[in-house]
């Protein structure tokens, strides 16, 4: 089962908005310096694999089954 990766929000610091990052282990970092807090959403809504789920255990890539046949036909090329 998946995580969220992260959660993103606009916040203002004085005069300049950042975007406030919520990492799944909970560590916040504040990101960007932006002008308005229309700024920062778009950034946001730019970067939308941010925010989506994280799997839990990385699968390997499989190959092909005719990549297999082809690799062993190579192979038996050189055995005999």
């Amino acid at each position: 089962m998946g995580k969220t990766a992260t959660l993103l929000s606009p916040v203002q610091e004085g005069r300049i908005w950042r975007v406030r990052i919520v990492w799944a282990n909970g560590a916040v970092h504040h990101f960007g310096k932006f002008t308005s807090e229309q700024e920062a959403i778009n950034w946001i809504d730019a970067h939308p694999r941010l925010t989506k789920p994280v799997l839990e255990k990385e699968e390997e890539p499989s190959i092909p089954r005719n990549r297999v046949r082809s690799r062993r036909r190579f192979l038996n090329l050189f055995s005999t």
